[in-house]
């Protein structure tokens, strides 16, 4: 069964552990330490048996828009409902915060988000997005992901 909790300082060694394989194939952005304690508020792992399976994050951008981020789970739990459960639990959450949020993904999967009623807009419906991390990121003008919003 999985267990999903807000993270604790002893679990940062533990997401960036999640974190770098999928770091290293260029499919979520690298969080280091200093990043990942700033952001505490907003990181949540998942854990079979002790085990920490997944993790996620949201960040929240004002004016009731929210990004999924940093949504990985390990080779070992992969398409056991890890993924699902997270991206549940961060979507109810945020739908409890502001009954009116515009939660998004970015994402190479977006199969993935659409079972979990996501569906396909162009980036541009996330300026905010954009000018956070799509600027700086060296895939900007190659960039292969797919914008999800979800249907609440």
């Amino acid at each position: 069964m999985v267990q999903i909790d807000k993270i604790i300082e002893s679990d940062i060694d533990d997401i960036i552990k999640l974190l770098e394989p999928h770091v290293q194939k260029g499919i979520v952005l690298q969080r280091n330490h200093d990043e990942i304690m700033r952001e505490q508020h907003c990181f949540f792992i998942a854990r079979i048996d002790g085990v920490a399976a997944g993790v996620v994050s949201f960040h929240d951008y004002d004016n009731h828009l929210y990004e999924i981020r940093s949504l990985v789970v390990a080779d070992k739990y992969a398409k056991t409902g890890v993924g699902k459960a997270l991206v549940s639990y961060v979507v109810d959450l945020l739908r409890v915060k502001s009954q009116q949020a515009r939660i998004f993904a970015l994402t190479y999967v977006p199969e993935f988000f659409t079972k979990l009623n996501f569906e396909p807009v162009d980036k541009s419906y996330f300026p905010e997005k954009i000018w956070k991390d799509c600027v700086n990121c060296p895939r900007k003008d190659c960039c292969t992901e797919i914008a999800l919003i979800n249907r609440g």
